[in-house]
């Protein structure tokens, strides 16, 4: 089978945009199945896949014509071809369409307010049988968006009751459009990211079909690794106390970070710590529980900027600082800091020769929030509850507190889980894209996790649950 896309580049059309990356997607779906893939076009440039054609400027009527030229083409007067979009991609073989006994197949809704017929996917057993169609079409057709659908399905209509053989199949799942970036379409032949959808296409097939590379957006450390590693070497030379490694034992460990529906939790956490469950204030969240009338038994930062000074405040138990944190804050924490190693790439040989070998290295990742939960569980904790780990924004608030963030932290992704769109910085991001496969490996080390709150670490919390409850009961 042929599937044939089309896309004539127009930059003065106020609807241009770069559709290279999802044809390079409808290019793998293609070779999935193993149909040939053409691009019909009058710009040779656009791959090698190109079938170019001299064609009008008007966008609506380039598309007719594209599609007449291929149509007429004696090389492919029996070929079975899809016609279809640079913004679709295929889900499932469309050989499986029966077309037998028919001219066309074409895809309709009712609740489409234009046209019943959507032109992301038609079915043509043998083209030449039906090229009059595109040719009268395009003698019909405008200059406004949609003339090409339209002016299409008004001569499928009246050709039908004559000679033309249609069948219609309904839109889902045949051409079918997620709703969102968490909508499970795998069920469609044609998926059709018509609109903004556009906008998580690459992201979605990824996901969702295991086509291309997908979108990664990763978070860069803010210190190199000199500089890291020369914090580590000066502050591991203060005679300070470090965490060892602690068996385990049956104490609670409440880890609480900064997210905004902390705000939603005082009142639970200042329940736990009552009952003499242990508090970690992450960052700037040791304070704003200060500000609230609840005092951390511990404080703890990770990052290496030395403005992060400015999150030490009163605390039962002092500060767990990494040994990565720039000296000026252990300069401001004093004796109120016990030292503890990130595990990061040179951080062991950094360390004073003599103290390597008792020297415990903590993992979890360059985000603070999942390397306090590994820090926890160094520390003997195997009951971890989390609070302010949203990751994500509320009302445009990345946190409880007020807090100042760098360029690089004003930077947002749009994130959709469980059918929610999450706002959120490129750190936080990266924090729960890492929380699913670090939880795990820490609940298979026997702790157990909780996860309070609301956000978008915390639905996928959730969602993990629901997937092992559901995996339980088929078990069962």
């Amino acid at each position: 089978m042929n599937i044939c896309s089309f896309w004539a580049p127009r930059p003065e059309h106020p609807f241009f945009r770069d559709y290279q990356p999802f044809l390079d997607i409808l290019r793998l779906s293609c070779e999935r199945y193993g149909h040939q893939h053409l691009v019909l076009t009058d710009d040779p440039t656009v791959g090698d896949d190109a079938y170019v054609t001299d064609l009008p400027r008007s966008l609506m009527k380039a598309t007719l014509a594209a599609q007449l030229a291929y149509l007429d083409d004696p090389q492919f007067a029996n070929t079975p071809t899809l016609l279809t979009g640079a913004d679709c991609v295929l889900a499932r073989d469309p050989m499986q369409i029966d077309m037998r006994g028919v001219d066309l197949v074409i895809t309709t809704d009712d609740r489409f307010q234009d046209c019943r017929m959507n032109c992301g996917a038609i079915f043509i057993p043998r083209p030449k049988s039906v090229r009059w169609v595109w040719r009268e079409a395009l003698k019909r057709c405008g200059d406004d968006w949609g003339d090409d659908q339209t002016s299409l399905y008004s001569v499928i209509e009246e050709m039908r009751f004559n000679w033309l053989h249609v069948r219609e199949l309904p839109c889902d799942p045949y051409n079918l459009a997620p709703e969102h970036p968490a909508d499970d379409c795998t069920r469609g032949t044609v998926l059709h990211f018509r609109g903004p959808r556009k906008d998580w296409m690459v992201a979605y097939c990824h996901h969702w079909l295991g086509l291309g590379a997908g979108r990664s957006v990763v978070a860069l450390p803010n210190a190199t690794e000199a500089e890291v590693m020369a914090n580590v070497r000066a502050n591991s030379q203060r005679d300070l106390p470090w965490i060892p490694a602690v068996e385990a034992h049956e104490k609670h460990a409440v880890l609480v970070g900064g997210g905004p529906s902390l705000a939603d939790s005082l009142d639970d956490i200042r329940a736990r710590q009552k009952h003499g469950q242990i508090v970690f204030g992450l960052n700037g969240a040791a304070q704003y529980l200060a500000d609230n009338g609840i005092m951390a038994d511990f404080g703890v930062i990770l990052d290496s900027r030395a403005d992060n000074a400015k999150f030490l405040c009163e605390t039962r138990g002092g500060w767990l600082l990494a040994s990565r944190c720039d000296p000026a804050i252990f300069d401001a924490a004093g004796e109120d800091a016990t030292v503890w190693h990130f595990a990061e790439e040179g951080a062991l040989l950094a360390l004073p020769e003599a103290k390597r070998d008792g020297a415990v290295m903590v993992g979890g990742g360059i985000v603070v929030g999942l390397t306090s939960m590994a820090l926890a569980y160094t520390m003997g904790f195997r009951f971890l509850h989390l609070y302010g780990y949203d990751s994500s924004d509320r009302d445009d608030a990345a946190h409880a507190y007020a807090q100042s963030e760098n360029s690089a932290e004003t930077k947002r992704v749009e994130v959709w889980c469980d059918e929610r769109k999450f706002s959120c910085g490129i750190a936080m991001y990266a924090q729960a894209q890492a929380f699913e496969a670090w939880a795990r490996m820490l609940a298979e080390r026997g702790t157990v996790i909780t996860v309070h709150g609301d956000g978008l670490l915390p639905t996928i919390a959730r969602a993990m649950q629901r997937a092992d409850s559901q995996q339980e009961d088929k078990a069962a």
